[in-house]
């Protein structure tokens, strides 16, 4: 009986030693529907990349639930190429991660994304770095980095796309549309261009420059045709024509004459900066895009609720924050050594508030204003370079800036001044302290014996 029952232990040791630590179950994965209603899983495919040549020779079309994954390794495309390389059309739940592809000159007939989604349903790219072949002695080619068309909740993170001959990347009319840590470069027109109707948009820590590369007139980027409730955070945006571009397109750029008005509200720009841009950090242009046949130019909803909070501009060949037609919001923005002004408020816009905003040594005027009803509140306009003088010498200091707050008469002079309250206005060459083209009423400076100046001990 002990000879039989060591014989059995002994043989159970020796297989578990033969066959090894005992394999985990595996847990079913999980099945999700496709955009067609199939179901799938999420586990079983896997797109394939070439791996002798690391050339994409033909196109890779992915489907439901597929992952491209180029394991970091670098790609390029055949000369000459004109194919569409990368693309998914009508599918969810894609992955495309860990590739860069850089591109050769291509035949392409027409514009064409190096990676296209269409139609998609939560698509993501991680980690993905595409360099078109931009435009070589004065040729352009047709490749894009990247086309995200019609898309639904697309992500796009930690990722590069640059050199484009036209714009680095290109979105229409997405549905959450989330952009992270994209830097988009050199590119021969604009770096992030959201063109027609999408609609919560997210772009977020992103690094937007040298855009209007080899001759292109370009922006960090351009809002065209409509944008609903966009965010733009913390993104940097510097060395472009413009550092963000805003228009607005009154109607649907498709030319038909009952093409519906597409809305453009909702937008907000958090944090990051514009600086050392061309032109200048901000550029509200005001309505752009060919209307229907006999209607108005500015026969469209009157944009507002955008706002622009805690975001430096400094630096720009023109201006710091230019704003077109359009109801705008500015709160803790400051504008720094832009060599014309500071805050530009044009004519065409109005009802404007700027809150607890700092204009600093700007060349021409901190704050230039045109608009009727702008409102400032808290505000600082310094015509002296506070940032590089002792505090205890601004008095002595040169002065940069020609005029503190240089408030335009013309178009308020029907009586549509805005309302200045606790605004100082200090060292600038000409005109200080209270506008001369303001009203004394309109000038609300704080009180000598309030409760405010008691409390301050005054």
């Amino acid at each position: 009986i002990f000879e039989s029952v060591f014989r059995i232990l002994f043989q159970s040791f020796h297989r578990v030693l033969k066959s090894g630590p005992p394999r985990p179950r595996l847990r079913r994965s999980f099945a999700i529907r496709s955009s067609d209603g199939r179901r799938f899983s999420q586990k079983r495919k896997v797109a394939m990349l070439p791996t002798a040549s690391h050339v994409i020779e033909t196109p890779i079309t992915l489907g439901d639930g597929e992952t491209l994954d180029g394991h970091g390794q670098t790609y390029t495309l055949p000369g000459g190429w004109d194919f569409a390389p990368i693309t998914a059309v009508n599918v969810t739940g894609a992955t495309i991660r860990n590739l860069s592809i850089v591109a050769p000159p291509d035949n392409l007939s027409g514009v064409t994304g190096i990676i296209n989604l269409q139609r998609t349903k939560k698509v993501r790219l991680e980690n993905v770095t595409i360099q078109a072949a931009g435009r070589r002695d004065g040729t352009p080619n047709k490749g894009l980095p990247i086309i995200i068309w019609q898309t639904q909740d697309t992500l796009v993170e930690n990722s590069a796309f640059s050199y484009s001959p036209h714009w680095n990347v290109e979105a229409s009319g997405n549905d959450r549309l989330t952009l992270r840590r994209v830097d988009a470069h050199h590119g021969y027109f604009d770096g992030i261009k959201l063109a027609t109707a999408n609609t919560d948009t997210l772009i977020e820590n992103c690094w937007c420059h040298d855009n209007g590369h080899n001759g292109g007139v370009g922006d960090g980027i351009d809002f065209c045709h409509g944008a609903a409730r966009c965010d733009i955070v913390n993104t940097k945006c510097n060395h472009n024509t413009n550092g963000i571009t805003f228009k607005y397109g009154p109607w649907n750029p498709g030319g038909s004459d009952d093409a519906p008005r597409v809305p453009c509200y909702g937008v907000k720009i958090r944090g990051g900066s514009l600086s050392h841009n061309d032109s200048s950090g901000l550029f509200a242009q005001g309505f752009s895009g060919k209307p229907p046949a006999g209607v108005e130019g500015d026969s469209a909803p009157w944009p507002m609720t955008f706002s622009v909070s805690d975001v430096v501009a400094e630096n720009n060949t023109n201006h710091g924050f230019l704003v077109g037609a359009g109801t705008w919001t500015f709160r803790g923005c400051l504008a720094y050594r832009n060599q014309q002004h500071g805050f530009y408020i044009s004519d065409l816009a109005r009802d404007c508030h700027l809150s607890d905003c700092d204009a600093i040594a700007n060349l021409n005027a901190n704050f230039n204003i045109w608009a009727k009803r702008t409102d400032l509140t808290n505000c600082k306009a310094f015509g002296v370079d506070v940032f590089n003088t002792p505090a205890n010498n601004w008095k002595n200091a040169v002065r940069v800036s020609q005029y503190g707050i240089n408030l335009q008469w013309k178009p308020v002079r029907g009586g549509d001044h805005g309302v200045f309250r606790r605004v100082i206005n200090k060292f600038s060459i000409h005109e200080n302290d209270k506008p001369k083209n303001l009203p004394p009423h309109h000038w609300e400076d704080e009180p000598k014996n309030g409760p405010a100046a008691r409390s301050a001990g005054r």
